[in-house]
């Protein structure tokens, strides 16, 4: 009985794992079959959701309402359906959950009869028996019929869903109809509106004609009324204010007004057409062993173009006061004329003799700023800012301020003031022509023999080298042995890139204009645009000029590094008798 007692008691244990397993299992596919009947209540409410939806569309015509009935009578049937399913799902798992906590409690028991074992073996046996026999005979056909359930369901359920996508996107196609529906009608809304604003436009201007129609019949009356003479109301109300004119300074006629413009203009060009038919320097023919320097050559040829400048100031002047224009005091207009001829004539010959034809150029562009920038024609209040910025600082704003003063009337000091200013002007063109112009002689050179080269111009002194020969021949005579090598050096680098930097000064006038010209005609800052493309002209030639100017002095200096110093003694005997003969540049 002992042994068989503790083999009970053994085989209770082995029992009561067991049925903890199996409600361990149970309760496991609880959760399982309640996770699974939750799904399937989340279905049915998504499926009354979209039922909603469907129902809630407004059909456009009978046809979409007939297949919105059909697809609003499926989601029905599929959510009562499902609302079935989950029903008798939940009652099956409450019994089930009722049978696993019988089961715990069945457990819970038989772990408390470890001591009274032996008197309990029957019982114990009985009772295990019996829950056998509810599992085998009660829970386990239920569960099976409940999983049966859900497996059917399912299929139901995936074969309602694969129907409801065909219903879903007529829907949509449905509705794709409806927008294009209602952007036709909000087009049909807009012209409907502009109709009516057109409508109501009108109907104000025949309110204005019937208004005014009516004012009209009516005026004779208010004539008759008031006793008012209908041509002087008229006058009257035709030019209510009457201008008086005062004249200050009169002018009588046009011609006068313009004649110190185109006077002045007359006198530029007689310069400039002066500077260009005479030669700009001083042959030594004829004048033997007398010494020339280039400052006495410079103010030599000036005073010859400038008494034929005198001329022309005399000619023009007189001619002015002889066609009729008028005149408050003719001496003044003369002298204004010939102050005003001396510093263009010096002006341009400075130019020219300084800066050869880039000079003659600069000579030209001047005269284009000054037609509209000295007030001229129109006055200078109604120019563009550049221009009245720009006037006080050209010669012809004071030389036709001294001439008006003559024609029209002087007023306080202004004519004095006038030709003060304009005589100032000489002060840079001397500094040009005299000082400036004695480190220009080289490049000056330069430009005649390439420019001889072309056999297209005419340049006056070709053949002759540059006043700075005798100082490359002293410092060549200076040089050591070492330094001429690295000049050398030097110089075949400078000659390696030349070509490079040639192709590149180039590339830069012509495209960087080009393309300064181009925005020219497509953005609205015209002025200043123009203003980069004049001097984007200017920088690229100057960067050229200089760049062969270099080219010449390197390849002239390298060549004299290259002679002994006999050579070099002799070519500077030769050079400083060619100075003191004083030959003029």
């Amino acid at each position: 009985i002992s042994g068989l007692s503790s083999t009970a008691s053994q085989d209770i244990g082995r029992i009561a794992g067991d049925v903890g397993w199996a409600q361990g299992r149970l309760d496991a596919a609880l959760s399982r079959l309640r996770a699974a009947n939750d799904d399937v209540t989340g279905m049915a409410e998504s499926l009354g959701a979209a039922r909603d939806e469907v129902a809630s569309l407004e059909p456009a015509d009978d046809a979409q309402r007939a297949l919105q009935q059909q697809v609003v009578s499926a989601l029905d049937e599929q959510v009562s359906l499902l609302e079935g399913l989950a029903s008798g799902q939940a009652s099956a798992l409450d019994e089930l959950q009722g049978i696993s906590n019988e089961v715990s409690d069945g457990a819970k028991s038989v772990d408390g009869l470890a001591t009274s074992v032996n008197d309990a073996v029957q019982a114990g046996t009985g009772s295990i028996d019996a829950l056998r026999t509810d599992l085998a005979t009660g829970a386990a056909p239920e569960l099976s019929s409940a999983l049966d359930a859900l497996a059917d369901a399912g299929g139901r359920l995936a074969g309602g869903t694969g129907s409801l996508v065909p219903m879903i996107e007529q829907a949509d196609a449905g509705l794709a109809q409806l927008d294009a529906l209602l952007a036709q009608s909000q087009s049909t809304l807009a012209d409907t509106a502009d109709s009516l604003r057109g409508s109501a436009d009108r109907m104000g201007a025949l309110a204005d004609d019937l208004a005014a129609v009516q004012s009209a019949r009516a005026l004779p009356a208010m004539g008759d009324v008031l006793s008012l003479d209908p041509a002087s109301t008229g006058a009257a109300l035709g030019s209510p204010v009457q201008m008086v004119d005062e004249p200050v300074f009169p002018v009588a006629n046009y011609g006068s007004g313009v004649a110190p413009f185109y006077t002045n203009l007359a006198l530029w060009v007689g310069g400039f057409v002066l500077v260009a038919i005479y030669k700009l320097e001083v042959d030594r023919e004829g004048l033997g062993d007398v010494e020339v320097t280039p400052t006495q050559a410079f103010f030599g040829r000036w005073l010859l173009l400038a008494l034929l400048g005198q001329v022309q100031a005399l000619t023009c002047c007189v001619g002015d006061l002889a066609l009729g224009v008028q005149c408050v005091s003719p001496v003044a207009f003369v002298l204004a004329g010939m102050e005003a001829s001396l510093v263009y004539v010096l002006v341009v010959y400075s130019l020219a003799v300084a800066l050869k034809h880039v000079g003659k150029a600069l000579a030209v562009l001047l005269v284009v700023l000054q037609i509209p920038g000295a007030s001229g024609l129109y006055p200078i209040q109604m120019q563009p800012a550049f221009f009245r910025a720009l006037g006080p600082w050209l010669p012809f704003t004071y030389g036709i301020g001294a001439m008006r003063e003559a024609v029209a009337g002087f007023y306080g000091t202004n004519y004095a003031r006038d030709l003060a200013v304009l005589a100032l002007f000489a002060v840079p063109a001397l500094l040009l022509g005299v000082v400036a112009r004695r480190r220009l002689l080289g490049a000056n050179a330069l430009f005649d023999r390439k420019m001889a080269q072309t056999d297209l111009l005419v340049t006056e002194r070709d053949g002759e080298k540059d006043a700075g020969r005798l100082a490359l021949l002293v410092d060549a005579l200076a040089s050591s042995p070492a330094h001429r090598e690295a000049f050398l050096a030097r110089a075949a680098r400078f000659e390696l890139a030349y070509p490079r930097r040639v192709r590149r000064g180039v590339v830069a006038l012509l495209a960087v204009p080009l393309a300064l010209l181009a925005l020219l005609f497509a953005h609205p800052a015209k002025l200043l645009l123009l203003s980069l493309w004049v001097v984007s002209l200017v920088a690229a030639s100057a960067y050229l000029i200089w760049l062969e100017y270099v080219h010449e002095r390197l390849a002239e200096r390298a060549g004299l590094a290259r002679m002994d110093r006999d050579e070099l003694v002799a070519l500077a005997e030769d050079a400083a008798r060619a100075e003191k003969g004083g030959e003029a540049r």
